[in-house]
């Protein structure tokens, strides 16, 4: 087994790690809005099937199920036992939870009304093979949703990304802007290499594997002729950039401007990564 791939998983089965996730939906800012978000989308399209993928501990289904109206079963997935066994014990009567393999879903084909993942994409190593996978369990008409950092932004990285700043986002514009020469019928996401410490302590993606990028995967949706993006967005201008310097928080707050004034490309390169499709 790959070595690295060998201590994430190692990591995802530490209780210590789920305490950490579990207490940053409970005060996070970006996981309430996130939260929120879906709940509307529920009670908006009524799905009464529903599944997370990499749910973790179970906090997203938990609170999804006290601020959605309706019937609906719930079920998630996930690759760590112990995030299964402490979903469970949170007792929401209409949620089930499975141990998968991180790449077949345990389920039939068109199973689920919606299907969903939330900062989960950032941790794969094969995110193609996931979103087929949530497409293949979701119904005809039915939607798929995923949320997540926007880490292959020009103007963002996750803390696994080493590479000069400058760079880096020289090299992704040049690619926003020339994406015939670059762009294939992949992802074209960018792989880090997660930073694994070894106290006990983990900080909070530290285990990032892959840096999403929002427009190369609306450009790959829109070469799959059965999914309709439903809703794309970026968020920019939705959150504070705390903890940066004041050149850089000007420099954001130029690219916000930009990016909700549709400014192409930019209008896409936000700090998140938000993406509803329909199953046509």
């Amino acid at each position: 087994m790959d070595i690295e791939k060998e201590k994430i998983e190692k990591l995802w089965n530490k209780e210590a790690y789920y305490q950490l996730i579990e207490n940053a939906q409970g005060k996070g800012e970006e996981s309430k809005f996130f939260i929120n978000i879906i709940a509307d989308i529920i009670n908006k399209h009524n799905p009464t099937s529903i599944l997370d993928v990499g749910c973790g501990e179970g906090g997203v289904i938990s609170d999804l199920a006290q601020r959605t109206s309706g019937t609906r079963n719930f079920s998630g997935v996930d690759v760590a036992a112990i995030g299964i066994k402490r979903s469970k014990k949170k007792g929401v009567t209409n949620a089930t939870f499975e141990l998968y393999d991180g790449l077949t879903i345990p389920f039939s084909d068109g199973k689920f009304e919606l299907a969903f993942s939330t900062f989960v994409f950032e941790h794969l190593t094969k995110p193609e093979r996931v979103f087929a996978e949530m497409g293949r369990v979701t119904k005809q008409g039915g939607y798929i949703l995923i949320a997540c950092p926007n880490y292959g932004s020009p103007f963002f990285r996750s803390p696994c990304n080493k590479e000069n700043k400058t760079v880096l986002l020289l090299k992704r514009l040049v690619k926003s802007f020339m994406p015939k020469f670059f762009f294939t019928e992949s992802f074209c996401w960018e792989k880090v290499t997660p930073i694994i410490l070894d106290k006990e302590d983990h900080i909070i993606d530290y285990d990032t594997t892959i840096e999403p990028n929002l427009v190369f995967f609306m450009k790959h949706i829109k070469t799959n002729p059965i999914y309709e993006i439903v809703e794309a967005n970026s968020f920019w201008g939705n959150f504070t950039y705390g903890g940066v310097s004041r050149a850089k928080k000007i420099f954001l707050e130029t690219m916000s401007f930009l990016g909700k004034h549709n400014f192409p490309f930019i209008k896409y390169y936000g700090p998140f990564f938000f993406i509803l499709l329909k199953k046509v």
